[in-house]
């Protein structure tokens, strides 16, 4: 199996992990779960394509990003899980928003630094203020990702890393 296909692989292990996550009952900890996973996520598909990975450093790039990829997804994700604690009909209404909203996250952070993986980034090298329009084009295609591996969105789609030096000296020559 490719790297990518592999990397495929973990994005869509997660993603469903994560809707998984959006059922739990207590408010916040869901939130608490979900970037959990999302860490996880990220350190997994650095391991395939060998890119180091700093706990602290990643908490951040993945903090900036998701903080950012829409305030009303993360509005939404917030209020899905406070929702619940509204005895009766909170606990519906967050368990009909939080699993999809938390799947369709982790598949849009996976799918953006797949990208960036295949075009040589590191973390060092990410840049979350321009991946977010990437990551809003994933959050709008996860609900019909479920259950696929679109290889090919990976390989069109454009960077959002600088290139490493040999690759940019490569290019030149």
């Amino acid at each position: 199996m490719d790297r990518e296909a592999e990397a495929l692989k973990v994005v869509n292990q997660h993603m469903a992990v994560s809707a998984g996550v959006g059922f739990v009952p207590l408010p916040l900890l869901d939130m608490v779960a979900l970037t959990g996973v999302q860490l996880n996520m990220l350190r997994k598909l650095a391991e395939i394509y060998e890119v180091p990975f700093t706990r602290n450093l990643v908490k951040s790039i993945l903090a900036a990003l998701v903080g950012g990829i829409a305030p009303t997804m993360a509005a939404l994700g917030a209020t899905g899980s406070l929702v619940r604690a509204i005895p009766g009909i909170g606990t519906y209404i967050g368990w009909a928003t939080m699993p999809a909203l938390a799947g369709a996250t982790s598949y849009a952070i996976g799918r953006v630094f797949i990208e960036h993986f295949e075009r040589n980034g590191t973390f060092l090298t990410f840049r979350p203020l321009a991946a977010r329009e990437q990551m809003d084009e994933y959050m709008s295609q996860a609900p019909a990702a479920v259950g696929e591996s679109d290889e090919e969105s990976v390989r069109d789609a454009p960077s959002h890393a600088e290139p490493e030096p040999e690759a940019a000296a490569e290019a030149k020559a």
